[in-house]
Formats: structure tokens, sequence, C-alpha cells
């Protein structure tokens, strides 16, 4: 592992070996939990879509992993990936929150300030603060952070009508 090369490339040779078994599987997954955003970004010439599109829609997929493919799809995707998007969020258990963050990333990496009108929609409008709020005020948090794809001043409309929100004070 010390002699791969840093950056883009080396995580593009642990990406042919995610779905193995063994410790090259186990490497790879290690690999990937730490990487930053930045370093996925980098590694966008390298990310083969249609295997990540394949990929998503395996059924026996683990949760860590299917979360890692969303923000990659976010990155590597085309416009004809939103209606998966799209459908997999409005499917997304309330319940396992916390799966719908990668989801919601990778959307709006991909979506742009475009998709802000979805997410509110589906994940921020609802009376009570939830689980779904959550998902969403952290996805949301995290694309401010670490992305380019929606400008700072339309998040911060978005993160100050949520804050005003009398009904989600109680």
């Amino acid at each position: 592992l010390q002699a791969l090369p840093q950056g883009p490339e080396r995580y593009a040779f642990f990406f042919d070996h995610l779905e193995e078994k063994g410790l090259r599987g186990r490497d790879a997954d290690d690999e990937f939990f730490t990487v930053s955003y930045r370093t996925l970004r980098e590694l966008k010439p390298h990310l083969p879509r249609e295997r990540i599109v394949e990929r998503l829609k395996l059924s026996d997929l683990p949760e860590q992993r299917r979360g890692l493919y969303a923000v990659l799809l976010g990155i590597c995707g085309t416009a004809d990936d939103v209606p998966w998007f799209e459908a997999e969020l409005q499917r997304a258990d309330p319940k396992k929150w916390w799966q719908a963050i990668p989801l919601l990333v990778g959307y709006l990496s991909l979506k742009g300030e475009s998709g802000l009108p979805f997410v509110v929609d589906s994940y921020l409008n609802s009376e009570q603060y939830g689980p779904k709020s959550v998902a969403a005020l952290m996805a949301l948090r995290f694309v401010a952070a670490e992305t380019e794809a929606i400008p700072r001043a339309h998040l911060a409309t978005v993160f100050k009508a949520m804050r005003d929100r009398k009904e989600w004070l109680g």
C-alpha cells in the first residue's frame, strides 16, 4: 500500500477493488472511509459512471458503500441520474434518516441550485422538525462547506428560513 501513488490515482486503484472480498476489499473500504471530498472530486476523470450506476442497483449493497456510490455519482453523474436520486430520496426511510444524507449530497452536487426546491419541499417543509429535516440540514451544511455546487447566498436563505420556523421551536 505504501508504494501506491497518493491522490486521485490511489483512489482509482482502490475503486476497482471495492467489491472484492478479503483483505484487498477491506483495504479499499478503509481508504475510502478516510478520503476527503476534495480528493473525491479530483477523482472524477477516473470514475466509471456506468459501473457506479450498476452497483447502486444491487439490492445487497452495504449501506456505507451505497452512500459512497451515491456521493460518487453526484460527482460524475449526468442529468440522466437526477430521476434516480429523486426516486431514492422519495422512498428513503425516515427511521433511517442518515441513509438520506449521502443521497442528498450526491443529488445537490449534481443538480446544484436547481435541486433546492425538491429538497425543501420533500425534506424541510414538514411542520415538525424531525429526522428528514436533520438529514437535509446535515447534507446542506456539507454542500455549503465542501462543494461549490450551490452559491452560499442561496444556501444561507434556506438556513435562515429554517431557523425562523416558529413551529420548529417547540
